[in-house]
């Protein structure tokens, strides 16, 4: 027997939600879903319009579509754990800038996702478009990510680490060759094939990265 909960608080909604016995589990989701699903998608088409995803080689709308399926299946993943973490639950607001989160963060590693399999695949083309036409700040915020990545790539400092991801950086986001690179002044005692091993190098954690993704 079916229950009215179009009119239900936000806690209780969680509650049936989350419930793992409860009877009204799908119908207590039927009412999320038709609560929220405009504000996850618009929320996830803004982040995503502020990523420029159509340059990453997908279709904005069916990229849009499978964001917002990869946020519900945050939401419920683990016995819906996410969702049971938001405790503010008399305060809508509060919930929905959790929900943008949740929605912003799905949308950074699909770009992250994308983005990483350009530069595995050696699409360096498609990075420096891409990277080209993002704003200062996103720039910045994958720039810083994947510097970051690349410092946490060894449990233990490598030699030249810093070396190498400048070198990887110019290759692919300046477009720079071998030449070129090697025209720097901190970088003109290079060996002949230095650039390239470090760039294969860099090519490779990244495409392992990417099948433990999968």
């Amino acid at each position: 027997m079916e229950k009215d909960l179009n009119n239900i608080n936000l806690n209780d909604l969680i509650e049936l939600c989350c419930a793992t016995h409860e009877s009204y589990r799908d119908q207590a989701w039927m009412v999320f879903i038709k609560r929220y699903k405009m504000y996850i998608y618009n929320k996830t088409y803004s982040v995503c319009r502020s990523w420029n995803v159509q340059r990453l080689k997908g279709n904005l709308s069916d990229t849009v579509n499978d964001i917002v399926s990869e946020v519900y299946a945050q939401l419920v993943v683990n016995d819906c754990r996410a969702l049971q973490s938001f405790l503010n639950r008399d305060n809508e607001r509060m919930f929905l800038s959790w929900l943008g989160v949740i929605c912003s963060r799905c949308v950074d590693r699909y770009v992250r996702k994308k983005y990483n399999e350009s530069l595995s695949l050696n699409d360096f083309d498609l990075v420096e478009k891409y990277v080209g036409s993002l704003n200062f700040d996103k720039r910045w915020e994958l720039y810083e990510f994947y510097i970051q990545k690349f410092r946490d790539s060894s449990k233990t400092t490598r030699k030249n680490l810093e070396r190498d991801i400048n070198i990887f950086n110019l290759y692919t986001w300046g477009d720079f060759d071998s030449r070129m690179i090697k025209l720097h002044p901190c970088l003109n005692t290079l060996g002949p094939r230095v650039v390239d091993v470090v760039v294969n190098r860099m090519r490779n954690y990244l495409r392992n990265e990417r099948i433990s993704e999968s």
